[in-house]
């Protein structure tokens, strides 16, 4: 199907079908970037309106999906309506994850794979984690998933639940923190999404590992492993 480009501010574009170019035309469009994506979007009466919602008549309480992650391509073979855990599926790997593949991370010099805030287990390699999550992903979002490795069909079986982190101190998620001519002080880290998120320095290690047990009570509910159960 034909394609035109809409013109927007700041230099940006936005692409639609040819068949709606009379319906978008009629307004003036600007670009407007969140969580580091491009939208088009316009202002009526004080009301912000998207592109792509204007696009798919979205009714509210339910979003739609860019199906290929380019909040720019508003052509109707990239658009569909989704539930918000559905279009979170689809996000990309965030900016801030250092493993290069979505829903991995490294704690204490392993990685691990995790969905959701549920984590699917420990891996010796980054890849093998990245294909744990995409399985996962599959069964969970279905076409909805954002995979690191969308060509295969991933075979490697997740194992749910959070990985057990217990290094020399005793404790889960609990570390110790020596430097010359300062007091030994204790480190509380728990991963959570890719990341590995510092919950505080303390004086002792039950303290430390009390105030993980309490982070990760607040992440994970009852599925949550303590050192204090």
């Amino acid at each position: 199907m034909t394609s035109v480009a809409v013109p927007l501010t700041q230099n940006k574009i936005a692409m639609i079908d040819a068949k709606d170019a009379e319906r978008v035309l009629a307004f003036k469009w600007c670009a407007h970037e969140s969580r580091g994506k491009w939208y088009a979007r316009r202002r009526q009466g004080g009301r912000e309106i998207k592109l792509h919602r204007f696009l798919m008549d979205a009714p509210s309480g339910v979003e739609v999906d860019h199906i290929d992650g380019d909040g720019l391509n508003n052509r109707r073979s990239n658009l569909r309506l989704s539930s918000h855990a559905q279009n979170s599926a689809n996000q990309r790997r965030p900016k801030n994850n250092t493993s290069g593949y979505k829903g991995v991370g490294r704690l204490e010099g392993r990685w691990y794979a995790c969905i959701g805030g549920t984590y699917l287990g420990w891996y010796d390699l980054p890849e093998v984690a990245a294909r744990a999550y995409d399985t996962a992903a599959r069964e969970r979002f279905g076409e909805f998933a954002a995979l690191n490795f969308p060509d295969e069909v991933c075979q490697v079986a997740p194992t749910v639940g959070m990985p057990r982190s217990i290094g020399v101190t005793g404790y889960r998620g609990v570390t110790v923190r020596n430097r010359p001519g300062r007091k030994t002080r204790w480190v509380a880290r728990i991963g959570h999404q890719g990341v590995r998120i510092l919950v505080g320095v303390y004086r002792t290690p039950e303290e430390a590992a009390v105030a993980f047990d309490v982070k990760a009570r607040e992440l994970f509910g009852e599925s949550a492993h303590l050192n204090f159960p």
